[in-house]
Formats: C-alpha cells, structure tokens, sequence
C-alpha cells in the first residue's frame, strides 16, 4: 500500500519570510509562483468562482461553500474568498487549502492597492481643479471689473480700531463697523456667485454637455435645491443615477403621463401608433398613445430580441398582442380606443385588424409618415368616391372618342 503524500510546508507569511539576493521581500505573487499557482488576475479566473443566474439576475456561486451571491460584483466576490469581513458578502466558511488562500490573500490586496491608488488620483484631481478655480475666479473677477468694497488699507484701519458696540447711530445711519460688515458681506457673495459661474461652466465643458441645458428648467430646479442642502450633502453615485434613481424618475414619469392621457379619454377616446425600428441591432417596437387634449405620448418600448433568437418573426400575431397588453393597462374594459394607426407593412396592417376584431369600437387606419398613397387608395374604395372616380373616367372616354 503506497503511503500518502507528506503535506506541503506553510507558506511564509505575505510580504516576509523570504528574501531574494538582494535583501528584499518578494511580492506575495513570487510566492505562489514558487509554489507552482499561477497568481490570479481575476476571481473569475478561479474554477472555484461561477457565474451564473440568481433568483432571475445574473450572479456567482462559490463551489467551495456553495453560497449564491447577486449581483455579479468582483470585489465582493474576491472578499468573500479571501474571508474579508465587513465588505458586504459572507466570508466562505469552506476550508481552503493554504496554497491556494494565499492566491484570494495576494488578488485581495492587489485590488485594495489599485482602490488607494485611485483614492489619492482623486484627491490630486481634486486640488488642482481648486487651484484652477481660484485662478478663474480672479480672472472673471476682473473681466466683470467688480472690485471689492473694502480696500486693503480699510481693512486694516477697522482691525486696527475694532469695532464698536452700537449697530446704529442716533441720527438712523449704520455705524462704521456695521457698514464695514455689510461691504464685507457684498465682496463675499460676488466672490461666490463666481466660483458658481467657474464651476458650472467646467462641469459642462469638462463632460462635453450642450451649452443649451444650462436654460433647461431641470438644471435650474437642479440649482435652486442645492442651495436647501448642507456642506455634509454627497452627490449620489453612478450607480445610484443610472439604477434606483433612473428607475424612479421613469416610474414618476410613466404614472404622471397615463394620468394626463387619460383625463378626458372617456370624452374624446385614445388613439394608439406603433411602428418598429432597429436601433444598433436590436429590434424594438414603440407604442405611443394619444388624446384630443394630449399629444403623442410614447408608453412602451418593447426589446424583441429574445423573441427573435428563438427563431421568431415581428409578425402579425406578436405586434397585435403587444398592443394588446399595452392598451388593456389603459383601456381595461375596451370602451376608450377608437383608432390604432400603423404605416403601410403588411404585418402591421394584418396586426391592426387583428386589433380591431379585439377591440369592437376601435378601428385601423394607415399612417401617413410613410406611404400617403396607401390612404388615397382606401378612400378611392369608399363607393361615393369610386362612382365619382368612374364617372370622370366615363366622361373623359366620351368626349376623347366622339
């Protein structure tokens, strides 16, 4: 019977224990090379680390525990592995081999470094852009040639003399030192107001916005709330504006649009458009709706995409149920819709009478964004308009041939 292998020997600790020729300390990666595990780059690189979908969102699952994390996040992932508390995820509770603990140790502080390196760029970012300001501020100070109310020699009398103890003298006229705090006040907001001016116009400049949306009511509203704010406010994150306050503003916005196209639906009715589209290879569909006091307002912009992989076409049946189930969430008992408006496809034209077979008040008529010949068409077929269009031709025969 053949013995079992001894085990390996500990690693020396990360950043000491062994040293090279020239008295140094080898990084933790030299170690694990010398240990044969290459070191890791990602924790996604680790076969012990799957991504994979979790309760519907896309998330990993450790092999070692077989705990199930969302979302996918690699910092959270490698603290995990690494037994990092307090980073947001459970420390995995599997025992690891110490060959290959010192790997999730050596990619830990890799990512803890590049986080401080950033840390101070930022700072550095930060100081120079003061710096910048100030020297901007000057420059617009002298442009507008506002000049500060108190000389250099007033001030230095009204530190020598202090102030005195009435705000007010007996003839009503402010004492000297209340004047002098009132010019002090003035040079003060002219000094903000153009810091304000610096500020805002190297945000714009600096992330290539329209110079238009400085007269937008958003930015002004913007401005007017940050005044109602403290020094402790923080602007939220990234991803806090594209994610849980992209999802509200769109939810505020979606309620206050079917509010206001259904105000007087039950007078004048709904109308529906729809029309598809392409848009850097993905197939969309958008359904807008109006009313006769409300313009086009669009309410629904459908991605295909998975509907097409599986091999699927944007045919009569899947536009007409998209409608469908659009139309019911502001028309749920069918009394409201009166029009549905499609261009000159032929799928879309089959959707809109499948639509009005669905719908018994409503029907289908052709939009004329795209084919205006296709309305002249439907109503040449009206019969008042076809007797009349064969009387003409009748009348043009007779008198071309007698």
């Amino acid at each position: 019977m053949e013995e079992a292998p001894p085990p390996l020997p500990p690693l020396p600790p990360i950043g000491g224990g062994v040293t090279t020729l020239d008295g140094s300390t080898p990084g933790p990666s030299v170690a694990m090379a010398a240990a044969g595990m290459p070191a890791l780059r990602r924790i996604w690189d680790d076969h012990y680390c799957k991504k994979c979908m979790v309760d519907g969102v896309d998330g990993w699952e450790c092999l070692r525990c077989g705990m199930k994390h969302k979302p996918v996040h690699h910092t959270r992932a490698c603290a995990h592995f690494a037994k990092m508390p307090n980073e947001g995820v459970k420390v995995c509770t599997a025992e690891i081999p110490n060959v290959e603990f010192r790997r999730y140790l050596d990619l830990w502080q890799q990512i803890k470094s590049k986080k401080g390196g950033s840390i101070k760029t930022k700072l550095s970012i930060s100081e120079t852009k003061e710096y910048h300001l100030d020297t901007a501020v000057e420059q617009l100070m002298e442009t507008k040639k506002k000049r500060t109310k108190i000389s250099t020699e007033l001030q230095e009398y009204y530190d020598v003399v202090g102030s005195s103890k009435s705000t007010y003298l007996p003839s009503g006229q402010p004492a000297i030192d209340t004047a002098f705090e009132n010019m002090k006040q003035q040079d003060l907001n002219q000094m903000n107001q153009a810091r304000m001016d610096v500020s805002i116009a190297t945000f714009f400049h600096e992330n290539n916005l329209s110079d238009s949306a400085a007269e937008s009511p958003a930015f002004a509203m913007m401005i007017k709330n940050a005044r109602l704010v403290g020094s402790d406010y923080k602007c939220p994150p990234r991803k806090a504006i594209g994610g849980s306050l992209l999802d509200l503003n769109y939810k505020n916005c979606q309620e206050r649009n079917k509010k206001t196209l259904l105000a007087e639906a039950d007078t004048f009715g709904l109308s529906w458009l729809s029309d598809g589209a392409t848009i850097s290879r993905m197939p969309l569909i958008n359904i807008l709706g109006l009313c006769a006091n409300h313009p086009p307002t669009c309410v629904k912009i459908h991605d295909c995409t998975g509907h097409m992989t599986e091999g699927n076409k944007k045919d009569a049946s899947y536009i007409a149920g998209l409608m469908e189930d659009v139309v019911l969430q502001y028309d749920p008992d069918k009394s409201r819709t009166t029009l549905f408006w499609f261009d000159g496809a032929s799928n879309v034209q089959k959707a809109g009478r499948i639509l009005e077979a669905k719908f018994p008040r409503a029907y289908s008529l052709h939009g004329g964004e795209h084919v205006v010949s296709l309305f002249f068409s439907d109503v040449s077929k009206l019969l008042p308009i076809k007797a009349s269009i064969s009387l003409i031709f009748l009348t043009i025969y007779v008198t071309t041939h007698i």
